[in-house]
Parts: structure tokens; C-alpha cells; sequence
């Protein structure tokens, strides 16, 4: 494999309907979120900034973990 390890932790890819997606799209599709993936794919901007998005998401998962755990943990005790 020739992509450093990572790079690889960071990319998303998706298949659907053969063709391959990557990153937030990728996201979006396989969420099935006809709204998100009609924003991507037609408003001006919002693929740039929700890639963006997914980068800095992508390169920080371990903030962005204890973020979500801290908030969204459940309260099972």
C-alpha cells in the first residue's frame, strides 16, 4: 500500500451505484441524506466548506471524540 497510514485514517471512500466517493460526500451518501447530498452537489460553496469541515474533523478525531463522549455519553449507571 502506498499511502501513508495517516493519510489513510483520514479519507472516507464510498461506493454507490459504481462510482466511488470520498469524504463528506461520502459521508452524506452513505447516510442516504438526500437533502445533504442535493446541498453538495448544487449550492455554491457548501462541498468546499463541508470538505473543509471533514478535514479538520478527519485530523483531530481525538478531539472531536472526547467531545462527543463528553456530551452525547450514556447515562447507563
Amino acid at each position: 500500500m502506498d499511502a501513508p497510514f495517516k493519510t489513510i485514517r483520514r479519507i472516507v471512500e464510498g461506493v454507490h451505484n459504481g462510482r466511488v466517493y470520498s469524504g463528506a460526500e461520502a459521508i452524506f451518501r452513505a447516510l442516504d441524506n438526500r437533502r445533504l447530498i442535493w446541498f453538495y452537489e448544487r449550492l455554491p460553496g457548501f462541498a468546499e466548506i463541508m470538505e473543509m469541515v471533514y478535514r479538520l474533523v478527519a485530523e483531530n478525531r481525538s478531539f472531536f471524540l472526547s467531545i462527543t463522549r463528553r456530551f452525547f455519553r450514556t447515562h447507563s449507571d
